[in-house]
């Protein structure tokens, strides 16, 4: 029996187009894409968001880690805080970009702050995973 050129179904859940219109594996084993966070913010709703450089990442609640995707803004955002500190929401979206897409989210001397008191700020970026790199 012939295979048809495309089977929707050997790739659903696969793979996605990603913003560039290169293709990413999800769920798989591969090499880490880096890319650099622009912006840390807590919103009107209390709710943590970060916005990756390059990358867009629609299918992050596929991760299963209650991380979600805002396409208007651009960000990946976590619930607002019940039981977990900020600094516990911002690993979590980390963590959920790399588990999903394998992309390694990290902090730069550039990355902006908004509505993020200065202690709260200086607690995540002395996480010892994500400290700021040099550029």
């Amino acid at each position: 029996m012939l295979r048809p050129a495309f089977d929707p179904q050997a790739t659903l859940g696969r793979s996605a187009f990603g913003r560039l219109g290169h293709t990413q594996t999800l769920g798989h084993h591969r090499a880490m894409t880096r890319d650099e966070i622009t912006d840390v913010e807590i919103d009107g709703e209390g709710r943590l968001r970060i916005r990756p450089l390059k990358e867009d990442l629609p299918y992050i609640w596929r991760a299963a880690m209650e991380v979600y995707w805002d396409p208007a803004s651009r960000t990946l955002y976590s619930p607002k805080p019940r039981e977990w500190t900020y600094p516990m929401w911002f690993r979590q979206l980390v963590a959920a970009a790399a588990d999903e897409y394998g992309v390694q989210l990290s902090l730069s001397a550039a990355t902006r702050w908004s509505n993020v008191p200065p202690d709260l700020r200086s607690e995540i970026e002395g996480l010892p995973e994500w400290k700021p790199s040099s550029g």
